[in-house]
């Protein structure tokens, strides 16, 4: 079985906690669910996640359900729009020439 190349073994990997900053060993620490890395000490103290990576987080759930949003009011103000300029110029048609 082939092995890794030195350096690339997850157990000697330094990682950045994202509670205190220090580098530590990945075996070390959690990942959470906003990709951070938090070492066993913040853990213990209750560290959970930082807050600016919790806010982008929710910035980037907000930009992805909200695009699509964004284009279905578009779509329908769109079609509200044509639809008042074509009866706007069938009410405001002129007269028909009478003989």
């Amino acid at each position: 079985m082939d092995q890794a190349p030195p350096g690339t073994n997850p157990s000697h990997v330094l990682k950045d906690c994202a509670g205190c900053g220090a580098s530590v060993p990945r075996q070390d620490c959690h990942r959470n669910r906003y990709g951070e890395y938090i070492c066993r000490t913040c853990q213990a103290a209750g560290v959970r996640f930082s807050p600016q990576r919790r806010r982008f987080h929710w910035l980037h759930r907000l930009i992805r359900v909200g695009r699509p949003w964004f284009a279905y009011v578009a779509v329908a103000i769109a079609v509200t729009v044509a639809i008042y300029m074509i009866i706007d110029r069938v009410a405001s048609a002129p007269p028909a020439a009478s003989e």
